[in-house]
């Protein structure tokens, strides 16, 4: 190649840069992602719809008779799972496991942005974040 064609292509690819349309990007602007259904959603089609204090009725819980697990067996996969569990915290799990059993599931926290829920036991007090 000569120097007058390394020229020409040259030239030639800065005029279509040139004519190349430029793309506007707002790197200021922070893209927010609302969650549009919690994690643990209820199943409200299947019967086992919850009430206004997150319970479900007594006809939806005796349907599910005999799939609790005894609090031996909680704190036995808890410990199987993460390691030691013992004393009081073990205590406040297998509570927050019976009342998800119950279909009283945890609330996601609507303040900031970490993703935490707030656990409650069979009585609706609140007992983990």
């Amino acid at each position: 190649m000569d120097s007058s064609s390394r020229l020409q292509e040259s030239e030639s690819s800065d005029a279509e840069s040139d004519n190349a349309p430029l793309l506007k990007t707002n790197r200021n602007k922070k893209s927010k992602r609302a969650e549009r259904t919690p994690l643990l959603a209820s199943n409200h089609g299947e019967g086992s719809s919850q009430t206004a204090s997150g319970i479900e009725p007594a006809a939806a819980i005796r349907g599910r008779a005999g799939t609790e697990t005894s609090d031996d067996d909680t704190v036995c996969f808890y410990n199987e799972r993460y390691g030691s569990v013992s004393g009081g915290y073990a205590g406040v799990l297998v509570e927050a496991h019976r009342a998800m059993n119950h279909g009283i599931f945890p609330e996601r926290i609507p303040q900031g942005s970490s993703g935490s829920y707030f656990v409650k036991n069979l009585r609706g007090v609140r007992v983990i974040v």
